[in-house]
Formats: C-alpha cells, structure tokens, sequence
C-alpha cells in the first residue's frame, strides 16, 4: 500500500511550474556507514561519499521542496536539475561547491563559503534546504534504517509531497492524495520488474 502511495506521491511531484522568486540549491549523499556495513560491501574508501547516492534539492524561500536522484555530482547534471525546475529570473542561493562554479544563465545566484565557516551572509544561505536534509536523513536513519536503491526516486517523492502538503488540514491532504489517483496503477509485477 505504502509503494502506492509513494506512486501517487510521485504523480504529485512531476509535472509542476518552474519555481519563482528566491530559491536554495544543494545536494546531499544517502548511504550507510562503512562500519555498519557487511563487510563484502564495504568500500573500504574510510567514509566520505563514496558507495553513497546523490540526491539533489530546491527549496524555494516560501516553502516548496523539489528532489531529483542524481546519477553523478557532475556540474551538467545539478546545473541541468537547477535550471528545469527554477523560473528566469529567480536567484538562487547555493554554496561553494564546484559543482555550480560557472552558474549563471537566466539565473542570479549568490553563494556561501561552508569552507571558510561563512553560513549567513545577510539574505544569502542554504539553511532552508538543510533543514529538509535534516529531515530526510532522520527519516532515513530512524525510520526507514535503509531506502531500496531501485525505489529511491520513490521515498524522495514521499518526502517531497509530505513537505510540500504540511501546510494543509489532514482532510485537505486526502482530497489532494486521492484528486490524483485516478488512472494510476501499480501492480506488484510491474513493481518487482522496475
């Protein structure tokens, strides 16, 4: 029941507007620890990212969260993520990583150093979108304990949706559930082909 709904929660995510106005930009990295894991899968590489999945999020500044499983951190790839799903104009907030050096296009962007611990600098910081890491993650770890690498775009939907219906009333959120359930299907076959 819950894939069906993370099916429909996917529905609810695609599809929508380019985002206006003021929007955060960052990337986070889903995976276990090397020390919690079975030793044939461990990576032996002492942390960091590797093994690891990259998930990239928009947070805009009134509230929305959109979320892409990511295949590489290459700049083409989060660059083309950012410019998709944000409106000409807006100005992106992101940090100092490489993966955006050279943004820019229909976009104004500003950024803070995490490197040189500069996290605020006036209007300028990423810590609306880290926040919602924080909650993924503690979904992640507390929750759920570990994601199906197959399904991931599926709990990313789950989260998004949830975050982006927390401002209704609960009978607000099944109308806005079951207004898209219509012509969707998923069968457990189709669900085990994927």
């Amino acid at each position: 029941m819950l894939r069906r709904i993370r099916k429909v929660a996917g529905k609810m995510s695609s599809d929508k507007e380019p985002i206006r106005g003021e929007v955060e930009a960052d990337e986070t990295f889903l995976g276990g620890k090397e020390k919690s894991k079975h030793a044939g899968k461990r990576t032996h590489s002492g942390g960091g990212t590797k093994g690891k999945h990259v998930v990239a999020g928009l947070r805009s500044r009134k509230g929305e969260v959109r979320l892409m499983q990511a295949e590489d951190t290459r700049k083409a790839t989060l660059q083309s993520f950012v410019y998709r799903n944000v409106a000409a104009g807006a100005t992106v907030y992101i940090d100092e990583h490489l993966f955006y050096m050279g943004f820019g296009g229909s976009c104004n962007h500003q950024s803070v150093c995490h490197s040189a611990d500069e996290y605020v600098s006036g209007d300028i910081h990423t810590n609306g979108i880290e926040s919602f890491w924080a909650i993924l993650k503690r979904g992640y770890y507390g929750v759920f304990h570990h994601f199906t690498w197959k399904h991931l775009h599926r709990y990313l939907a789950e989260f998004e949706t949830r975050w982006n219906m927390s401002n209704l009333q609960n009978g607000e959120r099944m109308d806005a559930l079951l207004g898209e359930v219509s012509g969707l299907r998923l069968t457990y076959k189709s669900l085990i082909m994927e």
